[in-house]
């Protein structure tokens, strides 16, 4: 059995295997807090020696999903918070007897589940009358990409759905014009938008990518001109950006990168034509690892250090407004540092872990950051015109005493503890003014750091901040997204 935590609060859920019948066959469910007393059955679901084969566990905005085949009932869909009056059978998606299960691919997106059986897509938001059959299609290759889901259809086609019969959908039609398909391979989520490769008559297999949109699918470069394209793989998400190998005539297989400065070649590791064949592409603190042959050492682990990235490069000169949510590209310790890895606001840059919501409670107003606790911090790479004083000014929010943060450039704190005052109200906004910065000319990262929490156990809420040079302000109209 697998111990977790001695912390209650830590709690997990884990199948327990039934060792008189086959190592590969759990029966149930056990609730375990790290000590023997701790785990117990959840439910017994289908009793006797064989058990219901609980598989496919997922999280769904903390609640936990599952699916069960009894072979003779057929597949259910469950949903559990760790209790037996909370574990509730949603649906009977496809009724028994079965020798294999049909129902698969259990996904989070957003506060909702998405499955498919073998010729339908479902979603659940965890209640029966929510567990829906959206549409007869038969998906594979779920990707989750905010609240929206993209998939490959049974036409070999991509398709997205936001959960409803109206929003699934082919994205874009006749990527491979005539009876030929596209072929939609290693779908990649990158922040709001979905890379892939797939084919077309003219390019061969190239690196694509999608917001959801016909417009907005298109290829990103054709890398290796001619029909049969440069053929990416190993498309993996690193801080912020997009790695893959791809094949040209020049270069062979080697490690390519896509982001907000274009698609490029990282490195020929093997010289000329030969190919390093780039792969297993892990992120370790600030550096990515790989394994490539450089054609003298043979396969062997390479690696590259990795920096934080502008997500809208700031140039600072006169007065100049710096959005909280704008904080720069990257991974979790490199580009920004939260206490826990979930959106809690849901908005904006959602496949972060960076709290962000809407500025107003009806929607309106733009983004704001928010949930901010002492430790967390957020890099801004800025573009400093000219080396000067900047006066700062911040845009915040806190219900009650708030608490303190400073602003370091540069890893050297040029601000010194800024308190927060009461403002009245998480979204009653007052802008503070902060002390003079100075700011040496050229290209520096300026980072917010959160130190002390507030009586509500918050720091503040950050919609803003400005950097003011001119001796004489003229205040220009914020303009937001």
């Amino acid at each position: 059995m697998i111990a977790a935590s001695t912390d209650e609060s830590a709690s997990c859920l884990l199948p327990e295997r039934d060792d008189l019948l086959h190592a590969q066959l759990y029966r149930n469910f056990a609730l375990s807090d790290g000590s023997s007393a701790g785990i117990h059955l959840v439910i017994d679901s289908l009793p006797g020696a064989v058990g219901s084969v609980p598989s496919q566990l997922t999280d769904v905005a903390g609640t936990l999903f599952f699916m069960t085949n009894d072979w003779n009932t057929g597949d259910t869909i469950w949903k559990t918070d760790g209790s037996a009056s909370g574990t509730v059978a949603l649906k009977l998606v496809e009724p028994g007897p079965f020798n294999s299960s049909t129902v698969n691919g259990l996904t989070a997106v957003g506060q909702r589940l998405f499955f498919w059986d073998w010729q339908s897509l479902w979603t659940s938001d965890g209640t029966v009358a929510g567990t829906l059959l959206v549409a007869k299609v038969y998906p594979n290759q779920f990707t989750a990409v905010g609240s929206r889901v993209f998939f490959v259809g049974d036409n070999g086609e991509l398709w997205i759905s936001d959960g409803s019969a109206a929003g699934t959908r082919m994205v874009k039609e006749d990527m491979w014009p005539g009876i030929g398909s596209s072929s939609p391979a290693s779908l990649t989520a990158v922040e709001n938008r979905l890379f892939f490769s797939a084919s077309d008559p003219a390019h061969g297999r190239e690196l694509w990518v999608s917001d959801g949109s016909e417009a907005g699918t298109f290829l990103v470069q054709d890398i290796a001109p001619g029909p049969e394209g440069s053929l990416p793989e190993n498309l993996t998400l690193i801080n912020g950006q997009l790695f893959f190998s791809a094949v040209d005539a020049a270069h062979g297989r080697e490690l390519w990168i896509s982001d907000g400065d274009g698609t490029r070649l990282v490195q020929d590791i093997a010289p000329g034509t030969l190919s390093a064949n780039p792969g297993n592409l892990r992120l370790t603190g600030a550096y990515l690892f790989f394994s490539a042959n450089d054609g003298t050492n043979g396969p062997a682990l390479w690696s590259i250090p990795l920096t934080n990235i502008p997500y809208l490069p700031a140039r600072v000169a006169a007065r100049t407004y710096i959005q909280a949510e704008d904080y720069d590209r990257g991974d979790e310790g490199l580009a920004y540092h939260d206490s826990d890895p979930v959106n809690v606001g849901g908005q904006y840059r959602t496949a972060a872990g960076v709290d962000l919501t809407t500025v107003n409670s009806d929607g309106s107003g733009g983004i704001m950051l928010g949930w901010t606790k002492p430790g967390e911090w957020l890099n801004y790479t800025l573009d400093i015109a000219s080396t000067s004083a900047y006066t700062l000014e911040i845009s915040l929010a806190t219900a009650g005493t708030g608490g303190s943060f400073h602003l370091a450039r540069d890893g050297t704190d040029i601000s010194g503890p800024i308190t927060v005052p009461d403002t009245g109200g998480w979204r009653a906004w007052r802008t503070i003014t902060g002390p003079a910065l100075s700011l040496p000319a050229g290209r520096h990262t300026l980072r917010l750091v959160f130190d002390s929490a507030g009586a509500t156990g918050y720091v503040a809420n950050i919609d803003w901040l400005v950097l003011d040079e001119a001796s004489d302000p003229i205040y220009l109209p914020v303009v937001r997204r």
